[in-house]
C-alpha cells in the first residue's frame, strides 16, 4: 500500500487540504535515476564515491534538501520541469469529500500562490525520501548497540578486579 500524507496549506488566505500519495517503487526509482543524472551533469557529486544505489539516493536527497534551487542552476530546465511536475502529480486537492488530481493542466485553476506549489513539491519529496531518515535512525541504533556491546565487556572486566 502506498504511503499518503494529508496536509493543510494556507493558499493566499484560504486553507486548502491536500493528499499526497507516493509514486510506485519502480516509478520513484526511475525518478531518482533521472534526478541523479541531472545533478551529476552539473558536476555535483563528481567528487563523491558512489558505491551503491543507497549512496546515489542519499546524494540526491542531500543535494536537493540542502542546496535546493542552487543545485538546479545549471540543469536542463525542461528535464527539471518534468521532475517537478512528477512531484506535483502525487498531490490531490480535497474539495468537500472529493480529491482532484493536480497536474500542469489543472494547477493554475486550483493554486494561487507559488509558495503553495513549492510546499506541495517539498512535502511530496519528503514523503518519498523518508526511507533515508529511517535508514539513518536504524544505523544510529545499530551503532549504539555495537557501542554498548563493546562497553559491557569493559565494565565487566573492571568490576571483576
Amino acid at each position: 500500500m502506498r504511503k499518503t500524507k494529508e496536509i493543510v496549506i494556507n493558499d493566499r488566505g484560504t486553507n486548502k487540504s491536500f493528499k499526497i500519495t507516493e509514486m510506485s517503487a519502480s516509478k520513484f526509482e526511475w525518478w531518482l535515476i533521472r534526478v541523479g543524472r541531472l545533478l551529476l551533469g552539473t558536476g555535483i557529486g563528481n567528487q563523491v564515491d558512489v558505491d551503491s544505489a543507497e549512496d546515489v539516493q542519499k546524494l540526491i536527497a542531500d543535494t536537493l534538501l540542502k542546496d535546493g534551487l542552487k543545485s538546479l542552476g545549471s540543469v536542463n530546465l525542461a528535464e527539471a520541469k518534468e521532475l517537478y511536475d512528477d512531484l506535483l502529480r502525487c498531490c490531490e486537492l480535497k474539495s468537500d469529500n472529493f480529491y482532484m488530481p493536480l497536474d500542469t493542466d489543472t494547477i493554475d485553476g486550483q493554486i494561487e500562490s507559488v509558495k503553495t506549489l513549492f510546499t506541495l513539491r517539498k512535502e511530496a519529496l519528503m514523503l518519498h525520501l523518508d526511507f533515508l531518515e529511517s535508514a539513518a535512525q536504524s544505523q544510529s541504533a545499530t551503532a549504539a548497540k555495537s557501542a554498548t556491546s563493546i562497553i559491557r565487556p569493559l565494565k565487566q572486566k573492571t568490576s571483576a578486579r
